[in-house]
């Protein structure tokens, strides 16, 4: 087998998308977690301090914003699994052409 080779090349198969791509949304993701769940702290955190009550949409909304970023978070890191178990498929898939011997028709 010809180590040169991406997996992908080696079973026949083409790159479905940049490897880098997921890495950047979970990174996204969990920014957008972090800010979303800071601002839903620091808003019960400020109006309980004050004895104010607290205003139900804005508070959904900032609950909001976190399971967004949550969401976002766990999808790109679903896709990055996907990715790497085709990738391994696809590297087993070469492997067992080599190995097995060629059927004559």
């Amino acid at each position: 087998m010809d180590k040169n080779k991406d997996n992908s090349e080696i079973a026949g198969h083409s790159r479905l998308y940049h490897k880098n791509w997921a890495k950047l949304e979970i990174f996204a993701g969990a920014l957008t977690t972090m800010f979303g769940l800071a601002r839903t702290v620091d808003y019960v955190v400020r109006r309980v301090s004050v004895n104010e009550s607290i205003y139900a949409p804005q508070l959904a909304l900032e609950l909001f914003i976190g399971a967004t970023g949550i969401y976002f978070t766990l999808a790109a890191h679903r896709s990055m699994l996907y990715r790497s178990q085709n990738q391994q498929t696809k590297y087993l898939e070469g492997i067992v052409k080599e190995i097995l011997p060629k059927e004559k028709k």
